[in-house]
């Protein structure tokens, strides 16, 4: 794993933002860069735009398809929809309850 990693810094392909995927990295990471983003922007009176989207949550209780249809009813179409249409493509749903888990 080190090897591809080298290579993909190496290669410039694996950005500083992508926080998740480097050592040292993580969700807190994240945010604290992304508070420093906001507040320097805040600070320089320029106007900012923030969607949170918690596609876990959505995609773990409802089935695949209805929610693309929801998705769509909402207005969500062309290479969004096809974007998160593919991210669900091949994705498997199951419930668990004390410890016991559906197919």
């Amino acid at each position: 794993m080190a090897f591809c990693m080298m290579i993909l810094y190496t290669a410039s392909l694996l950005y500083m933002a992508y926080h998740g995927f480097r050592m040292g990295g993580s969700c807190l990471s994240n945010l604290l860069h992304f508070l420093d983003v906001v507040t320097g922007s805040l600070d320089k009176i320029n106007c900012i735009d923030v969607v949170y989207l918690d596609f876990a949550k959505a995609f773990d209780k409802v089935p695949h398809e209805r929610l693309l249809d929801k998705v769509n009813k909402h207005g969500i179409d062309g290479k969004v929809w096809s974007w998160i249409k593919e991210w669900l493509h091949n994705r498997k749903q199951r419930v668990c309850v004390s410890g016991h888990c559906s197919n």
